[in-house]
């Protein structure tokens, strides 16, 4: 959803979402003061742990949001766009499966896009930029987002006379992800 010139007010945006008949809404919302979508009203209460590896269907919502209620949300030339969306995006493709079993949940996405945002706009001049949440879900059941453990893709690289070689380095973290075969 892009409004162009023009603008959406949250509460408006709260009302579209809710209108949808679907029993699990996941908004991920790339904008300034954002974070606004994901404050209630009244007092925080006690941290729980949520467990969502067994069972019942769950239904609820999931708001991932780019930056803090009072926050910029910030763009980056050498990544092409948003810190925010750049990271989602690479960990929706499996950067962000934390526990190597193939699936990206929700947490995984929350977790690896929120630590990347802050460390990547801790060196901007416009300061950290602090991705938000809001989970209000009931239910049991792992919410996956992606599978890229069941993705069946490659690289090719051009075939050379000397047969030299490749190594294939994640731009996130620095890890060797793939290498020629000589």
């Amino acid at each position: 959803l892009h409004p162009g010139r023009g603008s959406l007010s949250y509460r408006h945006l709260k009302q579209l979402l809710a209108a949808i008949p679907v029993s699990l809404r996941i908004a991920l919302i790339d904008s300034c003061k954002s974070g606004a979508l994901t404050q209630l009203k009244g007092r925080a209460g006690p941290a729980f742990d949520v467990d969502l590896d067994k069972g019942d269907r769950v239904r609820g919502s999931v708001f991932i949001t780019a930056a803090a209620a009072s926050e910029a949300a910030q763009e980056s030339r050498k990544l092409r766009g948003s810190f925010f969306t750049s990271y989602v995006a690479a960990g929706l493709r499996g950067a962000a499966d934390s526990n190597r079993d193939g699936d990206v949940t929700v947490p995984e996405l929350y977790a690896f896009t929120y630590a990347m945002t802050v460390g990547a706009t801790s060196k901007t001049l416009a300061g950290v930029q602090h991705p938000a949440h809001r989970i209000d879900l009931q239910g049991r059941g792992k919410i996956v987002l992606t599978q890229p453990g069941k993705a069946r893709a490659c690289l090719v690289v051009p075939a050379h006379r000397e047969r030299p070689s490749y190594l294939v380095v994640s731009a996130l973290d620095d890890r060797l992800v793939g290498q020629s075969r000589s």
